[in-house]
């Protein structure tokens, strides 16, 4: 069985892996939502850290975007 760290203050994005079904819920809905449900039918994933996972790879694209243009400058000007 899986271990599930679920904080205090924190949401949750539940999936229904059958389904593909989302909701949003926070750590007191999710660990009702866990204790009526079986949790192995279910993707979670704390919400704080996907926002930190895509600012992250916004920024290797800006950053990506910003040598593509740096190289065009040297090439044609």
């Amino acid at each position: 069985m899986k271990h599930l760290k679920i904080e205090i203050g924190q949401s949750y994005k539940v999936t229904n892996k059958e389904t593909k079904q989302t909701q949003i819920l926070n750590a007191e809905e999710l660990a009702k939502f866990i204790f009526k449900n079986d949790h192995n039918k279910y993707n979670i994933k704390n919400i704080a850290e996907s926002k930190a996972q895509d600012f992250a790879a916004f920024v290797l694209v800006c950053i990506g975007f910003f040598i593509m243009f740096a190289i065009y400058i040297e090439t044609y000007c």
